[in-house]
């Protein structure tokens, strides 16, 4: 780490050490620029899913499978993502004649891929810092949707 955490560092309340992976999870396969984000938004989805479920499990007790599942599919959402995309003021790697104004509306999937991106990044970086990522992982999605759930 050195220098000021970014302000996607801040607003996430995660801090890179390896500022890398933090740049290949916001590099959108059409940049051109390798390594893109897409081995880490695979990592991601699952990272995020586990999270989400285990953090269901523990909030709602009584509820039954399906009621989890439901809930589950709408948190998992691209909507969702793209939201939690939105509020961490997430700008994506792209090709340099990417009209920006377009991001609010056509960007929907590849936002929400890239905050899945991220998760696996922080995940990764954790690891490399011979930390439990999954654990870390968890912290952000518990503190981004705890309350939500809660409220259901």
């Amino acid at each position: 780490m050195s220098g000021s955490p970014t302000p996607l560092e801040l607003s996430l309340g995660y801090r890179f050490r390896d500022a890398s992976l933090l740049s290949q999870a916001l590099t959108h396969p059409s940049s051109g620029i390798q390594p893109d984000n897409q081995r880490l938004e695979f990592l991601g989805d699952a990272l995020f899913g586990a999270a989400l479920s285990l953090l269901l499990y523990r909030e709602k007790p009584q509820w039954p499978e399906g009621a989890m599942t439901k809930l589950g599919h709408l948190l998992l959402s691209t909507d969702s993502l793209f939201v939690w995309a939105k509020d961490l003021d997430l700008h994506l790697h792209l090709p340099p004649k990417t009209d920006p104004s377009h991001l609010k509306t056509s960007f929907r999937k590849p936002q929400a891929d890239a905050v899945e991106a991220l998760l696996a990044a922080v995940f990764l970086d954790c690891k490399q810092a011979g930390e439990d990522g999954f654990s870390t992982v968890s912290r952000l999605v518990e503190e981004r949707f705890r309350e939500p759930i809660q409220r259901a």
